[in-house]
């Protein structure tokens, strides 16, 4: 295991992920960089960098399957926050009814968790 997974073991995510830059720069065709990184960046609440992550997985190994359920998973939460920000931000406007829509539709799946 490299320093960026030790790091992450030890909870401190955020020297995980400058060590995991680095260890990308030199290895970039490593797909356990990317899916440690991406831990990281789920661990602290970063998922649009943790959804590149699982996807850069995912190009080097397809069929990766743990990417994949946890990019979906990831996808599936920020669906779900910009619903409830386009409802929030403007809930009579043009996109309401459709992103009220979708939420209904996404919603229960995580209500079920």
């Amino acid at each position: 295991m490299n320093r960026g997974g030790v790091y992450y073991m030890m909870g401190q995510s955020d020297k995980a992920i400058t060590e995991l830059d680095r260890a990308a720069e030199l290895n970039g065709a490593n797909p356990q960089i990317y899916f440690n990184r991406a831990l990281a960046h789920e661990d602290l609440g970063h998922i649009v960098d943790a959804i590149l992550d699982y996807s850069r997985v995912i190009d080097l190994v397809p069929g990766a399957t743990a990417a994949m359920v946890s990019r979906a998973y990831l996808c599936r939460q920020l669906a779900v926050q910009d619903c409830e920000g386009v409802l929030e931000a403007d809930p009579e406007g043009p996109h309401a009814e459709a992103a009220g829509a979708l939420l209904q539709q996404i919603k229960p799946a995580e209500d079920g968790e």
